[in-house]
């Protein structure tokens, strides 16, 4: 039996007990397993319904114990979260809302996201956007973040040009590729391949992923405004939702 299975058989097995006739005994007190399985499958043949609603109310305390968890996560880690030195932010620096996406350069949907995230800080001056490096696509994502937070540390100025052409770039995400990148976008190759190195970079990165499984992200791109976490590529209007929502 897979675990999928087992599980609809144990959410089902509670709605037999809730539903089931007297004669039949709880899964607990049963001879055994037989019995319940048994239990189970007549349950699903004749009162497939209750067993619906079972797996419906358990799947929605589940999200609700998880969103729960976020929550409780977003607040004892909002410092990390969203005032890490080591993360580049584009929009308004001092912008009154915070919006934080963990993206990795070669995920398509970031991709796609990219003119989402520009059009927000555009239409909406007191925003800033923090950028959570979160490379879980292979080594060339690594690279790919080293190189930008690298730019991020040897030249800020230039770092949002690099993520623009980093994100629509569409060949190999070598090293050496990167930093012709960087240079296009006006950095110094030298400067930011020795910046490669500094133990800062792969500190937020580390830390990047540690947040992320605190948060239960698992996906890229995921978004954090306020006390919401937002897995996927969401549209322009959504976003701008969440961020009204957030001024209050």
């Amino acid at each position: 039996m897979t675990a999928w299975i087992a599980r609809l058989f144990a959410i089902a097995a509670m709605a037999v007990v809730l539903a089931a006739s007297p004669s039949l005994t709880p899964p607990a007190q049963a001879a055994d397993q037989a019995e319940v399985e048994a239990a189970v499958r007549k349950l699903l043949t004749e009162k497939p319904e209750i067993v619906i609603d079972a797996i419906r109310a358990y799947q929605a305390r589940e999200e609700a114990a998880q969103e729960e968890e976020q929550r409780l996560q977003l607040s004892a880690q909002k410092g990390a979260i969203m005032g890490n030195p080591g993360d580049p932010v584009i929009g308004n620096p001092d912008g009154a809302v915070t919006v934080v996406e963990f993206f990795d350069y070669r995920c398509g949907y970031c991709k796609r996201s990219l003119q989402t995230v520009l059009d927000l800080v555009e239409r909406n001056p007191d925003v800033r956007v923090v950028f959570k490096e979160f490379p879980i696509l292979g080594e060339d994502s690594v690279t790919a973040a080293k190189v930008s937070l690298a730019v991020h540390l040897a030249a800020p100025q230039h770092y949002r040009a690099f993520h623009e052409k980093a994100m629509r770039h569409r060949g190999a995400m070598s090293e050496d590729a990167l930093l012709t990148l960087a240079v296009d976008a006006g950095a110094d190759r030298d400067a930011v391949a020795a910046a490669m190195d500094n133990p800062i970079i792969q500190a937020t990165i580390t830390a990047n992923y540690e947040l992320a499984q605190a948060l239960g992200i698992r996906g890229t791109p995921a978004f954090v405004v306020g006390e919401k976490v937002v897995p996927g590529a969401v549209n322009l209007p959504t976003l701008e939702q969440l961020v009204a929502k957030e001024r209050g």
